[in-house]
């Protein structure tokens, strides 16, 4: 009988190891479309002609976000789409203020590179 609980406990150990490794993976993945997404840095002159894209890449943000099993990943993918979206709400903000804007999108990007790693 002891025999038979030998293999029952490594195809166990060797499923939750395959789960354990499609996480990282998939978390992997998310990551970096997450990083490659929010690699747009708006110009303060053409935020009007840069609104599109912004909003664009907002919401594939959260969509990201949302399917992201980590939570403190999903999160920081949630703080960039959320800053993404302000950046509508700054276009007619002045240069001080869309330079703090672009400061706290940089903060938000190093906070997703900590959590990825």
């Amino acid at each position: 009988m002891t025999l038979l609980l030998v293999p029952m406990i490594v195809l166990t150990g060797g499923c939750r190891l395959a789960e354990e490794a499609s996480a990282v993976k998939d978390k992997a993945e998310v990551c970096v479309e997450a990083l490659h997404l929010s690699s747009m840095v708006p110009d303060y002159e053409k935020l009007d002609e840069q609104s599109g894209e912004l909003e664009r890449r907002a919401e594939e943000l959260r969509e990201l976000a949302d399917s992201a099993a980590d939570r403190d990943v999903a999160g920081a993918i949630g703080n960039i789409a959320d800053q993404y979206a302000r950046a509508q709400q700054r276009k007619a903000a002045t240069v001080e203020a869309f330079a703090r804007w672009v400061g706290d999108t940089i903060d938000n990007i190093d906070h997703l590179r900590e959590v990825c790693t």
